[in-house]
């Protein structure tokens, strides 16, 4: 009987090993299919690396974006070898800053590194990321985020990045610039869904030492005092980050804060 069983278990692992493809015999149309699909064998990067070694940049830079992150039927690949290979090959060629998705992409090799605790290589492509933000669209959330990442990173400097206290102080405001937008288009989706209102919101105010609101001027136009109301409340609920000790302040002015949601404004 036992060894029944080990027979049985047996064949069934020899069926699965025949059943599991081997990248190695993968042919450019296998590696290509894999690509576009869950890219289970890095097929994507692959391909990049391919491309890469035949001296054609463009094409290695389509395969490593698709492997870095990209989505296919039934979900999102990412994979941080390709984001990696793909951002240097940008940061050395601008002509190929030619896609939302590539800038994307520098933001998120600079988190890798971040993560890792590398802060030179994440402030150098944070920066990366900033240099032709001009073009990007929806990353409010994520642009608070990098500004408050770039502002502990020069608050303490590293081996080949200066400490600089005032231009932290610059980016840890722009930080909390984006959080406010995020709060002020939180606080009017629902009347824009339900009463098609398109209000111009601008706020003033002063962030204390432990992250709260303090002074506050809202602005709305036209006028709209439910609005107003609450742009304040999610404001006063809100924690920011706390002001770092090295500015030496008790709060920080935050002026002019500006929500146009209405695309035909100026």
């Amino acid at each position: 009987m036992k060894n029944l069983i080990l027979g049985i278990v047996l064949i069934f692992t020899l069926i699965g090993c025949a059943s599991k493809k081997d990248y190695k015999d993968f042919t450019i149309e296998d590696m290509k299919n894999d690509c576009y699909g869950k890219d289970e064998f890095k097929s994507c990067y692959r391909l990049g690396n391919q491309y890469l070694k035949e001296n054609n940049k463009k094409e290695a830079l389509y395969y490593f974006s698709q492997g870095c992150f990209s989505f296919y039927n039934s979900g999102i690949r990412k994979d941080k070898k390709s984001c990696l290979i793909e951002a240097e090959i940008i940061k050395n060629d601008e002509k190929f800053y030619d896609s939302e998705l590539n800038k994307s992409n520098m933001g998120r090799v600079g988190d890798y590194y971040y993560n890792d605790g590398d802060f030179t290589k994440a402030y150098e492509y944070y920066q990366e990321y900033f240099k032709y933000k001009s073009i990007l669209l929806g990353q409010t959330e994520y642009d608070n985020e990098v500004y408050y990442k770039m502002s502990q990173i020069i608050l303490k400097g590293t081996d080949n990045v200066s400490k600089d206290i005032k231009l932290s102080e610059i980016y840890y405001i722009k930080s909390l610039q984006f959080e406010i937008i995020i709060l002020l288009d939180k606080a009017i989706r629902k009347h824009q869904i339900l009463k098609k209102i398109f209000p111009t919101i601008e706020v003033d105010t002063e962030i204390s030492a432990d992250g709260k609101i303090l002074n506050t001027i809202i602005t709305t136009i036209p006028k709209d005092e439910n609005i107003s109301s609450k742009v304040y409340k999610l404001l006063q609920e809100h924690n920011f980050n706390p002001i770092p000790k090295e500015y030496n302040l008790q709060q920080i002015k935050v002026n002019k804060v500006t929500l146009k949601t209405n695309a035909n404004q100026k």
